[in-house]
């Protein structure tokens, strides 16, 4: 994009350019968000399911639905991921990031999840046995034996038959037949929702209030829009990107030897930019250019390097301390207000504690999560300086699709020897600033 359509890009992207400082910040906020949702997959789906559970009816009235709700979930997750990865995987020439090796490791964990999911499924007729509830009983044989048998058993067969196939190794490696179980999953935990709402609605305690669901004309709408916008999303999708996994082929791990100086922001506009074909490349021309006694450096990748910052001498980011006072603020915090608000109105029940700590755990973690987050968030935005409403001038759109980039500082009188160290190190282009 140029001209107008540059700007307003470049204002709802905040100014972001993908330089290695930005990259390093998003990395460390990535990883609290990403380490602060994991427990917090576990806690929604649990509370979910205790919804179902402390309700009478039949079907639903179970221990095991929290931990069920949970592995269905990451179940029906890892597979929607293989689903959509091996498209993105294909449109956009993703081979040499995302391997056989990463796809062998998801189907593992889909076998895993499948395991927990079919043991659920029997556990779930065995307390329907061994609590020698007559409606109870009744409920789940008419669920397999009954007008829904055709979704019970596609459910089964979908979710517990066709990932057993993920013990050969041969098909874990298989990405088109991990792309064909994926989607028998992706129908499997579409009928496992339909099982466990429907088939225990239309067959409760009394005859005179069974009967079978049939979808409204309103649903049959909502799900083909939904369809129809997958559709267009996927058809302007259809593009690859070709120099960008040629360069990734060349990667190589880092020198361990570290430097006690980092390299600087640049202070001025007028040096160089070179503009690189791989990220090994770029690596060794930091090290050619720092070895030179260039410091001032901006450098910028179309994805996250953890060698660019090595080799920047960037080693750590401020936003784990910040995510770190979040979470201790949300904890406390989680603990006065429902502290405060039972020592302000104290209702005394039989000589039980007015601040009992079990109670609160739950708004504890919560706004721990909560505030971990937000200050996860807004401080790699402080600390990349964004947001800005324009790109810097050091700032090419290539570097955001396959091309690495390095902009050095140099002033007018060490042009000429930056463009000798520079020129050494194989530019795709060498372009001097002003």
């Amino acid at each position: 994009f140029r001209g107008w359509r540059s700007k307003l890009y470049g204002m709802l992207s905040l100014g972001w350019t993908g330089s290695v400082r930005e990259w390093m910040h998003y990395r460390r906020a990535y990883l609290y968000m990403a380490a602060i949702a994991t427990p917090l997959v576990l806690s929604v789906h649990s509370v979910v399911s205790w919804d179902f559970a402390l309700s009478i009816v039949p079907g639903w009235h179970s221990t095991i639905f929290a931990p069920y709700f949970v592995a269905g979930a990451i179940f029906s997750g890892v597979a929607m991921v293989i689903t959509l990865m091996v498209g993105l995987r294909y449109a956009f020439g993703l081979e040499a990031y995302v391997t056989e090796y990463h796809f062998e490791n998801m189907a593992k964990l889909l076998l895993l999840t499948s395991l927990i999911v079919g043991y659920a499924y029997a556990v779930e007729y065995f307390l329907a046995y061994y609590s020698a509830d007559p409606i109870e009983q009744e409920s789940f044989l008419w669920r397999a034996r009954g007008e829904y048998r055709g979704p019970f058993w596609i459910m089964v067969f979908c979710n517990v038959v066709v990932p057993a196939t993920l013990w050969f190794k041969k098909i874990r490696r298989s990405i088109p037949a991990l792309f064909a179980i994926s989607i028998f999953v992706n129908i499997g935990m579409f009928y496992e929702r339909f099982v466990i709402i429907s088939t225990s609605l239309a067959h409760e305690y009394l005859p005179s209030g069974w009967g079978l669901y049939t979808p409204s004309a309103v649903e049959i709408a909502i799900m083909l829009h939904v369809v129809s916008d997958l559709r267009e999303d996927a058809a302007h999708d259809q593009h690859r990107r070709g120099e960008g996994a040629a360069g990734a082929r060349e990667i190589a791990r880092p020198r361990r030897g570290r430097r006690n100086v980092s390299a600087r922001r640049p202070r001025s506009s007028t040096g160089l930019i070179a503009q690189y074909g791989s990220l090994e490349s770029t690596r060794k021309a930091i090290q050619s250019l720092r070895g030179a006694g260039f410091e001032e450096l901006e450098v910028y990748s179309p994805f996250p390097a953890p060698e660019l910052e090595e080799a920047m001498g960037i080693h750590s980011s401020p936003v784990r301390r910040w995510a770190l006072i979040g979470g201790i603020t949300g904890c406390t915090l989680g603990f006065l207000l429902p502290a405060g608000a039972s020592l302000a109105y104290p209702m005394v029940t039989q000589g039980k504690p007015i601040v009992a700590i079990p109670v609160f755990i739950v708004i504890m973690f919560e706004l721990t999560v909560l505030l971990t987050g937000i200050f996860s968030l807004f401080s790699m935005l402080v600390h990349a300086r964004k947001p800005k409403l324009s790109l810097p001038s050091t700032y090419r759109r290539e570097f955001s699709v396959d091309r690495w980039g390095i902009f050095v500082a140099t002033g007018t009188d060490l042009r000429s020897e930056a463009e000798r160290v520079v020129g050494e190190t194989g530019p795709v282009s060498v372009e001097v600033t002003s």
